[in-house]
């Protein structure tokens, strides 16, 4: 095709493949309007987390989140649509079985042809992850035989209770006998 138009089949071809795309992207994607309403979510977003019946385009995050991150949700948007720049943060998300899962989220601004403006998304599960971090950390404090902390939990555990003496005025006194092994 010489025209540099594209024809309405190469757009619906082009629309298919990127909804294909997204739809099985392991990543949550979602668009949200000015007012918080989602406009857009793939496939992903919908069995990945615990959604409204009927699914969450319409809705808001204050109509299916606990309130305290909804409000989280609400102010890392306007920060979005207010700075016109792209931020990432991390959220932890409360998991239909008591639990709760963290994601890695990147919002971005978005702007229509008529001017409407809106926050885009892609969320990655990192909940495993989390717990690999938090592991490898447990292990650099604690003793791999006795479970105990070692010399470095120690001294974490007394730059608390320094900071805490500190903040309070309480008196404080630490004595560290670091022993020899014996061979």
């Amino acid at each position: 095709m010489s025209d540099p138009e594209l024809s309405l089949d190469e757009l619906r071809e082009n629309l298919r493949r990127m909804q294909a795309f997204i739809d099985n992207s392991p990543t949550a994607a979602f668009m949200k309007d000015a007012a918080g309403r989602y406009v857009y979510c793939n496939s992903r977003m919908q069995s990945m987390f615990y959604t409204p019946v009927g699914g969450l385009e319409g809705k808001s995050d204050f109509e299916w989140l606990p309130e305290y991150l909804a409000k989280q949700m609400w102010t890392i948007d306007q920060a979005v649509l207010t700075s016109g720049e792209t931020q990432e943060s991390m959220q932890s998300i409360p998991a239909p079985d008591g639990g709760e899962s963290h994601w890695l989220f990147f919002r971005f601004p978005f702007t229509s042809v008529t001017g409407e403006k809106f926050v885009g998304g892609v969320a990655a599960d990192v909940t495993q992850l989390k717990e690999m971090q938090e592991r490898l950390e447990n292990l650099t404090l604690t003793d791999d035989l006795t479970g105990l902390n070692n010399r470095r939990g120690f001294l974490r555990l007394a730059e608390a209770r320094l900071a805490l003496s500190r903040r309070t005025g309480e008196k404080l006194l630490i004595i560290f006998e670091i022993g020899r092994a014996h061979v």
